[in-house]
């Protein structure tokens, strides 16, 4: 079973204007990482480290997009943060359009003011009913 992490529809989608060439899947736009992204953090029970997250669900080109970066708060466990990250999904209305987040742009925890997020859209059209949307966390077992 999956945690289901719900992210707040108030986060309002943001209009982008972009290039139309866009094939789904591809990462879309490369956006600087502000105040107004949702910040979030999973970590290991006692000193593993973890990651930190920022997102932000906009529209564009008609579509829904998410954007991500990530930083890894412990070296070591890099690798099985990579393949959590893998597992997960982001989800709009029980459908997980987005499979493996391992696409979120790379960050120093330390430098968020600087930093840049990698954009994906979900192939779901802004126009389209959305009664929900959920971060789908995988809830497996990783060894670093």
């Amino acid at each position: 079973m999956m945690r289901r992490f719900l992210v707040v529809v108030a986060i309002s989608l943001t209009a982008v204007v972009s290039n139309t060439n866009i094939v789904y899947g591809d990462i879309t736009r490369q956006i600087p990482v502000t105040d107004d992204f949702l910040e979030g953090s999973i970590g290991l029970r006692g000193d593993a480290g973890g990651i930190e997250y920022r997102l932000k669900i906009l529209e564009a080109n008609n579509y829904i997009e998410l954007c991500g970066a990530v930083a890894y708060t412990n070296a070591q466990a890099r690798a099985a943060y990579r393949a959590f990250l893998r597992d997960s999904a982001f989800v709009i209305n029980g459908r997980k359009v987005i499979k493996d987040l391992t696409y979120w742009n790379t960050s120093n925890h330390r430098a968020w003011g600087s930093a840049k997020a990698n954009c994906r859209s979900t192939g779901v059209r802004a126009n389209s009913q959305i009664d929900s949307i959920d971060m789908d966390w995988s809830s497996k077992s990783y060894r670093y």
